[in-house]
């Protein structure tokens, strides 16, 4: 090993290249700690610190030209939302819970393809859950949600009475949750 260190400064080329390399790396160095004229090193400090604090990471997050936080997290949303049956199971959700078997019946859709699309909306924050025995209950976490299609629905030109309505989703006839059949609540108490 160390004769292979040895050997790279015996090749003229190399050698200047690793000294040329070395000396960039010690003037950037000694160089760091010089104060540069016009730049209030107390501001810079306050700076990086708001930056560690508000959870953007480093100095690269700061230069990358891509794009910023807060459109990262909107795009992310507007992604979420663009399945049109997403923005369907919103709207049965509506301002209740409803169980998977719950929305099985009332949308016709089987049960392994809704799950999917509520998992992808309870990660993005959409959809909150509560466990009730082997019944997992769904409900949209913010109702600005509904405003959100809404909104999109008049950029579209789309009247308000042509989006479904958000409500309370009710008793399911084929539906076996608790809520739709009251005496298997009973039952499993």
């Amino acid at each position: 090993m160390l004769s292979s260190f040895v050997n790279c400064f015996k090749i003229p080329e190399l050698k200047k290249k690793i000294i040329f390399t070395l000396s960039i790396i010690a003037c950037y160095r000694i160089g760091c700690y010089i104060p540069t004229p016009g730049v209030n090193g107390a501001m810079l400090a306050e700076f990086f610190s708001r930056i560690d604090a508000s959870g953007q990471g480093s100095i690269f997050n700061i230069m990358n030209m891509k794009t910023l936080s807060a459109e990262k997290h909107i795009a992310e949303l507007l992604k979420v939302l663009g399945a049109a049956f997403r923005i369907k199971l919103i709207f049965s959700i509506g301002y209740g819970e409803a169980c998977v078997c719950h929305l099985e019946t009332l949308l016709k859709k089987r049960q392994a393809y809704i799950s999917q699309h509520l998992m992808v909306l309870r990660d993005a924050g959409i959809l909150e859950t509560r466990r009730e025995g082997k019944y997992i209950y769904y409900r949209v976490a913010d109702h600005s949600i509904f405003r959100l299609a809404e909104t999109a629905a008049s950029i579209q030109g789309i009247p308000p009475t042509a989006l479904p309505t958000a409500a309370e989703p009710g008793i399911q006839k084929d539906c076996a949750c608790p809520k739709c059949e009251p005496e298997l609540a009973q039952e499993s108490s």
